[in-house]
């Protein structure tokens, strides 16, 4: 019996062992329970703000986005536009480049002409006051 009451005892105190380190365990599985929650709550706490200031960031980028898009399609008619007026004083200044070529012609072949003349009618006038000074 001897044997039995120290094995009891052993066994005894093996539970006796055991459940302390089991409550402990619990008391810090507890404490560790505890502490995640304090660590979530504050972190929700701090969370809420932050979650909302970046929708109202992503709201903001997506409004500049939106308005650059529409920048861009502005710029992007008015370039086209700027490139129609271009194409179109570019026509009118060849028309006008070309009508102006043939009157600038005609006007320099009139003012040779007249030149000319006038040159003649100069020299015969000369001749005419020499002959008559004679």
């Amino acid at each position: 019996m001897l044997v039995v009451e120290l094995l009891l005892a052993i066994g005894v105190v093996a539970f006796i062992v055991f459940a302390l380190f089991h409550i402990f365990y619990i008391i810090e599985v507890r404490k560790t329970s505890f502490a995640t929650r304090q660590l979530l709550a504050r972190a929700e706490e701090n969370l809420h703000p932050t979650l909302s200031a970046i929708r109202h960031i992503f709201e903001d980028i997506k409004t500049i986005t939106d308005n650059a898009a529409a920048l861009s399609k502005s710029l992007r008619d008015a370039a086209d536009a700027m490139s129609t007026a271009q194409n179109t004083i570019k026509d009118l200044y060849r028309s006008y480049e070309e009508n102006l070529d043939k009157s600038v012609r005609a006007n320099v072949s009139g003012l040779k002409a007249g030149i000319k003349t006038g040159v003649v009618t100069l020299f015969n006038n000369l001749k005419d006051k020499k002959e008559g000074l004679s």
